[in-house]
């Protein structure tokens, strides 16, 4: 943003005060007030006390670059930092905007490294956690099977009517079991969700928008990161 006013003759101080304030309105991380050479009696208003109380009290701040290098102004001295001259004031600005520029673009590239590391150690947290999960599983069922085959040997051994009824129940926990294999449940469509930490996402609380997932799926491991979250509530919707 540029703003043209008087920097020399009567009231150009007032002038300079009010264009510095209509700029301040409009929250810009630094404004320059800059103006060529010239004599001590055409930079005189560089020297008065309202542009200098001005300058004091903006919270935006002033980098002056006035005059030649030899020139020096009171507006000089309340300056957050004075330059010899316009030229050199520029320079100033556009250095300090291109090492800000270097900076966001490597905490850029720090803040990708380290999401990357982090996606990649839930990765293998993950497959670790589902593969003693698998180990789990097949223990348990083998227990069951074993336990099942005990309890039809019994019940063949019992009165009809009581092995048909045993016969029921073991068709009924046999699927039940089934039904709670990881492995057949994933196959049928359905995932399994953890945080980056490994812990089991269970409802839409338990997340936040940025945060990496990483699903379990039929075949592998889906890594994804929450866009937003809605809850079956509209009310709770975030």
């Amino acid at each position: 943003m540029e703003y043209d006013t008087r920097v020399q003759g009567d009231g150009a101080a007032a002038d300079l005060s009010e264009a510095l304030h209509m700029l301040a309105t409009h929250r810009p991380d630094v404004i320059a007030l800059v103006r060529g050479g010239g004599s001590a009696t055409n930079l005189a208003a560089f020297d008065a006390e309202v542009l200098a109380r001005t300058i004091a009290a903006l919270d935006v701040p002033v980098v002056t670059g006035i005059g030649h290098e030899v020139d020096r102004s009171v507006a000089d001295e309340v300056a957050h930092t004075a330059l010899k001259t316009p030229t050199a004031c520029a320079m100033a600005i556009v250095e300090q905007v291109r090492a800000f520029a270097d900076a966001v673009a490597g905490l850029q590239v720090a803040i990708a490294e380290r999401v990357t590391g982090a996606v990649d150690r839930a990765g293998l947290l993950v497959d670790d956690l589902a593969r003693r999960t698998a180990v789990a599983a097949t223990a348990v069922l083998d227990r069951r099977a074993d336990q099942l085959v005990d309890l039809g040997g019994r019940l063949r051994r019992g009165p009809p009517g009581i092995l048909d009824r045993q016969a029921e129940r073991l068709g009924g926990m046999a699927g039940r079991l089934r039904a709670l294999d990881p492995a057949r449940i994933v196959a049928r469509g359905w995932s399994i969700t953890r945080r980056a930490d490994g812990s089991l996402v269970r409802s839409v609380a338990d997340v936040s928008p940025g945060d990496p997932l990483v699903t379990r799926v039929a075949g592998g491991t889906v890594t994804s990161t929450v866009d937003a979250t809605t809850a079956d509530d509209p009310g709770e919707a975030r």
